[in-house]
């Protein structure tokens, strides 16, 4: 019998599939920190965003890795990235909303502290700043009640008219005649 030739068996390397949101590795501890660090640096810096390389810099630090450009586009890009960023935003806004909310009380005693003492200093320029945002919520303005009436005109076709037939209701209304000014 002849010899055959031997054929080399490779091993098949399993390949992982992708998670769900197409990305192939899951975020990073130092990813974590970096979002943390994100979203503190938006709300102490009134909404505004560091740069691209202050971004770089931070992230190459928790990573100890050399980060470019492209990579830190993907990383806000991915759906973990932004998950994560929103809820902790969204859990940032409710913390400072109780916060608020406990302080309340101390607020409106502060406020009512400082209207007596501008009563009993008699200052008057003082006062009306208390008083005024009390009042406008009590008592709204007449420009405010002036700006919510509205006018509507309902204007029909014949054909329209004519679709309605007997079943016509009577509606009583005001109107200004138009005065042709030209």
């Amino acid at each position: 019998m002849p010899d055959l030739p031997t054929v080399k068996r490779r091993k098949r390397r399993l390949r992982r599939a992708p998670p769900a949101s197409g990305n192939r590795y899951m975020l990073l501890p130092g990813h974590y920190d970096f979002i943390d660090w994100l979203a503190k640096y938006i709300s102490s810096h009134q909404g505004k965003k560091p740069t691209n390389a202050e971004q770089i810099e931070v992230l190459e630090e928790l990573l100890q890795v050399k980060v470019t450009e492209e990579a830190l586009r993907k990383l806000r890009r991915r759906a973990e990235f932004k998950e994560y960023f929103n809820n902790l935003i969204d859990d940032r806004d409710k913390a400072n909303v109780r916060k608020l909310k406990s302080k309340m009380p101390e607020a409106i005693d502060a406020h009512f502290k400082g209207l007596d003492m501008a009563v009993t200093a008699e200052d008057y320029r003082a006062i009306p700043a208390y008083t005024n945002p009390i009042l406008d919520r009590v008592i709204p303005r007449r420009d405010a009640l002036q700006a919510q009436q509205q006018v509507i005109n309902i204007v029909l076709t014949p054909k329209q008219e004519a679709l309605l037939g007997e079943e016509t209701t009577v509606v009583e209304a005001d109107w200004d005649e138009l005065v042709d000014e030209t």
